[in-house]
């Protein structure tokens, strides 16, 4: 009488779409705060060159 529709493709459909949605969200906020986190430890970077120089010589 009725038939049943086929409705299991649909649900890996929609966790892909949320992955990838989480996915690039993260991209998005690791992009924005690396610049950020960069800055801070650049000069601890060069401090630790610097000391590592003077070390070596």
């Amino acid at each position: 009488m009725f038939q049943r529709k086929n409705d299991r493709g649909q649900g890996f459909v929609e966790y892909g779409l949320l992955l990838a949605l989480i996915a690039i969200v993260c991209i998005a906020a690791v992009s924005a705060t690396g610049e950020g986190v960069k800055g801070i430890l650049n000069p601890t970077k060069t401090a630790i060159g610097d000391a590592s120089q003077k070390i070596g010589n």
